[in-house]
């Protein structure tokens, strides 16, 4: 679904509480250099971003107070567009989607958060999820275990495979012919009449 953006004003709302308003109207997007209606249609939640980084200090500068929080946060630029975090409705923003894909005129409100340097993935999002499935693997199949990747280590170095059977570890006992018969006996003499 595609929402018209241009024309409102978004509330761009910090941690701190401050707000700062922004009017995506046509002038403020001729002046970031999307000129036609072609490319504004293409304006991207990145583009934002980088606008909000690129002009922090103008922008900080307009902030209104609502709270009684630190106003100490939204007075330091951040080092990179990339530790600036946007979220709308409780969605973190991707700075691929566009712009038109949020319902503005639902919520106005966009919150910024400023990420720690020390917290920023490198590399893409790919890449770390390639990094962090790795990271497992290698855990699970020992790393003093001495086998190659893709083979399962397990048995040689001692360790016991889970099972792969669906059926839940205590239903498993249940299934064996002497535990039925256990079973079946004790609910027999539950169901007797005392």
């Amino acid at each position: 679904m595609s929402y018209s953006f241009v024309g409102l004003t978004v509330q761009l709302l910090f941690i701190s509480g401050e707000r700062v308003s922004l009017k995506l109207d046509e002038p403020f997007l001729q002046d970031n250099g999307f000129l036609t209606q072609e490319e504004i249609n293409s304006y991207r939640i990145g583009h934002l971003r980088q606008y909000i980084f690129g002009d922090w200090s103008e922008l900080v500068q307009h902030k209104e107070q609502h709270g009684h929080e630190s106003t100490d946060v939204i007075s330091k630029k951040p080092t990179t567009a990339e530790q600036i975090q946007l979220l709308h409705l409780g969605s973190r923003l991707n700075p691929n989607d566009l712009l038109s894909t949020l319902n503005l005129d639902l919520s106005p409100i966009i919150h910024v958060i400023i990420k720690p340097l020390d917290q920023l993935q490198t590399g893409t999002s790919d890449k770390w999820k390639f990094d962090l499935a790795n990271k497992i693997k290698k855990k699970s199949s020992g790393s003093s275990s001495g086998h190659g990747h893709g083979s399962h280590g397990n048995h040689a170095s001692g360790k016991k495979r889970a099972s792969t059977c669906n059926t839940p570890p205590l239903l498993n006992y249940f299934s064996t012919k002497k535990n039925k018969k256990i079973i079946s006996r004790c609910l027999n003499k539950l169901q007797r009449p005392q």
